[in-house]
């Protein structure tokens, strides 16, 4: 009787821990505006939480030649 209920992939609430998980506390302001968004008006569509660049903090560093 009833099609699909949100417009986005993946879901708000998915979205939302996903976002969170990567940039804390600029990722609840990613969540806020994406539930903003969210609205009879909007068109939709897969909008994935864009992975955060490398940076030196990020990257593990190895040792060459020692196990």
């Amino acid at each position: 009787m009833f099609g699909p209920r949100c417009k986005y992939y993946p879901s708000c609430s998915s979205y939302a821990v996903t976002a969170i998980d990567n940039y804390g506390l600029k990722g609840i302001a990613m969540s806020a505006w994406r539930l903003l968004r969210c609205n009879p008006w909007s068109h939709g569509g897969v909008d994935y939480v864009v992975t955060p660049p490398k940076t030196l903090k990020t990257i593990k560093k190895t040792s060459v030649g020692v196990n």
